[in-house]
């Protein structure tokens, strides 16, 4: 299967936008088995890395809405920038040891890039 259709059933499955999923996919851009940047647990394949990517926003959803009192979408369904910002932070924090060359510091920037082609 084609990464548009595992992106899309993953959305779906998740009920995420697909925007978010693939613009996560291109600011990782991660060779075979971290095309999404999953590192936290064992994800070999692109089918499990779609699956926590997308399982990881539709949680962040919640931790994002808690946290601010704000919803992570506007009225049209997509997602606001503090909440890329947000979830940015959380999947690729700035100093983390697995960054020695500090990527992760572009990495909000790329994702808001990013899912601002799927407007």
């Amino acid at each position: 299967m084609n990464e548009v259709l595992l992106i899309a059933k993953a959305a779906k499955k998740h009920n995420v936008p697909a925007a978010a999923l693939c613009a996560l996919r291109i600011a990782e851009n991660g060779g075979p088995g971290r095309e999404f940047g999953v590192l936290s647990v064992s994800a070999a394949t692109y089918e499990e890395q779609v699956d926590i990517a997308a399982r990881s926003f539709k949680n962040h959803e919640t931790r994002y809405t808690d946290a601010t009192a704000f919803p992570p979408h506007t009225y049209y369904g997509r997602y606001t920038e503090e909440f890329l910002r947000s979830f940015s932070a959380r999947w690729a924090p700035n100093d983390a040891e697995n960054d020695p060359t500090d990527l992760n510091h572009n990495h909000a920037a790329n994702l808001i890039a990013a899912y601002e082609l799927f407007d």
